[in-house]
């Protein structure tokens, strides 16, 4: 049953709200033993729904496509960007960032691709 985010009659909604079990582990990881969390420290992916200080979900057993949002390592530079494969780039979904190339002196390593995101409203205490 959605919930709706309205205030007006919120508590009859929720009167008859049966509580299902919901796990996030269950929702948001496909390999558990390959995944984690990690915390966005920036702006270049606003264009695709992740902003600063957003919680990333990283699965290290998916393999990286083109097009795929990826945590990776560029010459000891950790970054969050979209992967072109088609042109050896990395992007940012924000235009004030350029296209960054993946040269072949490069050490490049794709840590993981991002499965989802999520943003929390109170302050994390690890921030």
């Amino acid at each position: 049953m959605p919930i709706s985010a309205g205030i007006n009659g919120f508590a009859s909604v929720t009167a008859d709200y049966v509580q299902q079990e919901l796990s996030l582990d269950d929702l948001l990881i496909t390999h558990p033993s390959a995944t984690f969390l990690g915390i966005i420290d920036d702006d270049s992916m606003l264009d695709v729904g992740i902003f600063n200080e957003d919680v990333v979900v990283v699965d290290k057993h998916e393999v990286a496509r083109h097009g795929d949002i990826i945590i990776c390592n560029l010459n000891g530079e950790i970054s969050c960007r979209l992967l072109d494969t088609h042109h050896r780039l990395l992007i940012s979904a924000n235009a004030a960032y350029k296209p960054t190339p993946i040269n072949e002196a490069d050490d490049f390593v794709i840590i993981g691709v991002v499965t989802s995101s999520f943003r929390c409203f109170k302050k994390l205490s690890i921030t």
